[in-house]
């Protein structure tokens, strides 16, 4: 598995030298940003890619086109692992909660009166489903000034951590905490 990321890896770096040289190269500046926008989508591509097969559960091919005829896809490289396309989605839902978790602890950080905050993610994973956002748990640990307050600062936890991942906020829960003795 180790060989195919890096082929992978490899294969990114050739396309970011790529995009550099032909910025380079160019004769006038003008066209700086659009060379600069294609090369950007490319690599987005050739990143995204790799994690989409995973996503739709298509193994072989995710990693072809950049590691070469001859090396395994990242798809056959997890198959090689043992692992099955029902482990793989799991796996895929797991990094995406983690992931939207600390998401939503940094917007609900950021909001007035937040000392500390946690959050989990609970995603829908196969045979349930795939990918939906089932709810959201933050808890928060207000400053000692706005623990006095706790539906507004719920309400304003609520709102930032919707935002953050494009949900409505009906599938938020908040819990807002007592502020810690002497802080």
């Amino acid at each position: 598995m180790s060989a195919a990321l890096g082929h992978w890896v490899r294969g990114l770096v050739a396309l970011a030298l790529f995009g550099l040289l032909a910025e380079l190269l160019l004769p006038s500046r003008a066209t700086a940003g659009y060379v600069r926008l294609v090369i950007g989508i490319v690599l987005l591509a050739a990143v995204v890619s790799p994690v989409l097969g995973l996503v739709r559960g298509v193994l072989g091919g995710g990693m072809d086109g950049l590691a070469g005829a001859g090396a395994p896809s990242l798809g056959a490289a997890l198959m090689a692992e043992g692992l099955s396309p029902q482990v793989q989605a799991r796996e895929v839902a797991g990094a995406f909660a983690t992931e939207a978790a600390a998401a939503v602890r940094r917007a609900v950080g950021a909001v007035p009166g937040v000392r500390e905050a946690a959050a989990t993610v609970d995603v829908a994973a196969p045979p349930a489903g795939y990918g939906e956002v089932m709810g959201v748990h933050v808890t928060v640990w207000p400053t000692p000034w706005a623990a006095a307050h706790g539906q507004a600062l719920a309400a304003r936890v609520r709102a930032a951590a919707a935002s953050a991942l494009g949900l409505g906020e009906g599938k938020i829960w908040v819990r807002v905490r007592a502020p810690p003795a002497g802080g």
